[in-house]
């Protein structure tokens, strides 16, 4: 699945199974946990949810009679193939991963990208759009590194990032554009604990240890021009680990898309 609330029989999902099944490849989709038919309950970016349905999806797998267990593979779209490598690690039992607009690099740098887009898309631009970008880099950095340290919260650098947020506040806001179509960042970095208890599984996903892991094929499809995923910066780390090892990794950029 990608992001959000997303059943087995939506239509990305329905495309990519039809188009499987009909090369003779059995296909198991399944609602996402708290939707559809799926108990449980939704949480947006609960990837330690997410990869545990998965793992559980693939032991299922194992336990029928008509399925070739050594032939069981993992197919993720953009959220899906981030926390793909990491099932598939763990489930010890996945003979290839098939990445449709694949993300193979830490989910701030591809929240960071994907946050750039929108605001171009919206006239933000200049100095404003860089100063945005980095504020709220630094804003995901330091929420990170308190939840791995709660010693973080009310340090110098913690204070450090509240005195950026009041800067660019400063700065702006009195600018038309950024009034009517940016993001606000409220006045500290306090405001956005309660957000990112939310999302905190997410914004510190890094998937690249479990890639690193990983001895089996993997094919990783990008779009040239994706707005949601950086492409270039995971197809460099891709090359990178494939040059200096002996990873099965196969990638496909799609031109102009």
């Amino acid at each position: 699945h990608g992001s959000g609330p997303l059943p087995a029989d939506g239509p990305p999902v329905r495309v990519i199974a039809n188009a499987l099944l009909k090369h003779g490849v059995a296909v198991l989709c399944y609602d996402k946990r708290g939707v559809g038919a799926s108990g449980g309950t939704f949480r947006h970016n609960a990837y330690d949810d997410f990869v545990e349905d998965g793992i559980n999806a693939v032991h299922y797998l194992n336990s029928r009679n008509d399925v070739d267990h050594k032939a069981i593979g993992l197919l993720g779209s953009s959220e899906g193939s981030i926390i793909a490598p990491e099932i598939a690690l763990r489930s010890k039992s996945v003979a290839f991963v098939i990445h449709r607009a694949g993300i193979a690099v830490d989910a701030i740098e591809c929240n960071l990208w994907e946050q750039r887009h929108e605001q171009i898309d919206r006239g933000i631009s200049g100095d404003l759009l860089e100063d945005s970008i980095r504020l709220q880099q630094l804003i995901f950095e330091m929420l990170v590194e308190s939840k791995k340290d709660p010693k973080t919260v009310e340090s110098e650098s913690w204070h450090q990032v509240d005195a950026e947020i009041v800067s660019f506040n400063q700065k702006y806001r009195s600018n038309e554009t950024w009034i009517k179509h940016g993001k606000r960042f409220g006045n500290k970095l306090a405001d956005w604990e309660r957000f990112f208890e939310g999302v905190a599984s997410a914004i510190a996903y890094d998937p690249q240890p479990f890639i690193e892991q990983l001895d089996i094929p993997m094919l990783y499809i990008f779009a040239e021009k994706d707005e949601n995923v950086p492409t270039s910066a995971s197809v460099k780390y891709l090359k990178s680990l494939k040059m200096n090892s002996s990873k099965q990794l196969d990638i496909r950029i799609i031109p102009d898309v």
